[in-house]
């Protein structure tokens, strides 16, 4: 989960080839991330399901070479979902609008 990645949130290439997920192609987009002049030109996109403790929802990924994850979620699915990110080690909650505060787990 990372709320500095704007423009979209985002799976790796690797995981998405490896798992044979379909990717199409999109109109370049610009994504940017917290390291200073760190933007990417975004061309591929695929759809993924998402299930958050029971509640599904499929949301558009943008395909990027990540290194480390297999999935961010950034501003755009974080905004969308209500998260509350505390500072401290304290867990990620999210709040859908058909159930209760729930925490994430790492």
């Amino acid at each position: 989960m990372d709320l500095q990645t704007t423009g979209g949130d985002l799976i790796n290439t690797q995981f998405a080839c490896l798992y044979g997920l379909h990717t199409y192609g999109i109109h370049k987009k610009s994504l940017n991330t917290v390291i200073k002049g760190s933007k990417s030109v975004i061309e591929k996109a695929c759809d993924v399901q998402i299930d958050y403790r029971g509640y599904t929802e499929t949301r558009t990924l943008c395909v990027a070479h990540l290194v480390g994850w297999d999935m961010k979620l950034g501003k755009p699915g974080l905004t969308a979902r209500n998260a509350l990110i505390p500072a401290g080690p304290k867990p990620v909650t999210i709040q859908l609008e058909e159930m209760v505060c729930f925490a994430l787990k790492e």
